[in-house]
C-alpha cells in the first residue's frame, strides 16, 4: 500500500489573505456593554480620589484661613 495514496483524497488547506481579513469592518460599530462599564468603573475610581484630595485640601485651606483671619 502506497502511502501517499491516502493523502491524495484530501485538498490542500486554503490560505486565508491576512489583508483582506485584516480590513474586514465589524458587523456594527460601537463599544461593547463590557468596555462602557469599565470605563464608568475606571471614572468613578479616579473621581472618588480626586474629591477625596479636594476635599482634604478645602479642610486645609479652610483652617489655615481661620488661623490667621482671628476666628
Amino acid at each position: 500500500m502506497n502511502p501517499t495514496s491516502k493523502r491524495s483524497n484530501f485538498e490542500p488547506l486554503k490560505r486565508i489573505n491576512s489583508t483582506a481579513a485584516s480590513t474586514r469592518q465589524p458587523p456594527h460599530p460601537g463599544y461593547t456593554l463590557m468596555e462602557l462599564l469599565c470605563v464608568i468603573g475606571i471614572i468613578g475610581i479616579l473621581a472618588g480620589l480626586y474629591l477625596g484630595v479636594i476635599a482634604r485640601a478645602f479642610i486645609y485651606v479652610t483652617k489655615f484661613v481661620n488661623k490667621f483671619s482671628g476666628h
